[in-house]
């Protein structure tokens, strides 16, 4: 089944492709590495990705949740 979503179908891929591989790879890479290296702020940092991801899930959750059946003409025009 065809679905409107509140954000155009791009924009939600792009947001599903950075809250699934993007923030949590660099979270994970930046605090590692930090730890590591000695680099400065990592609890910052990692905090910050993590805000970052939170909103990004609700904006997709919300989308997901107010998403609403296509009419038949203008799904079979998708």
């Amino acid at each position: 089944m065809n679905m409107k979503y509140i954000l155009p179908s791009d924009v939600y891929d792009l947001i599903k492709l950075i809250v699934t591989a993007v923030l949590p790879a660099a979270t994970v890479a930046y605090v590692g590495l930090a730890a590591t290296w000695g680099w400065p702020m990592a609890d910052q940092i990692e905090r910050t990705l993590v805000i970052a991801y939170t909103f990004l899930c609700a904006v997709m959750g919300f989308s997901t949740y107010t998403a609403k059946p296509l009419p038949m003409e203008e799904a079979e025009e998708v």
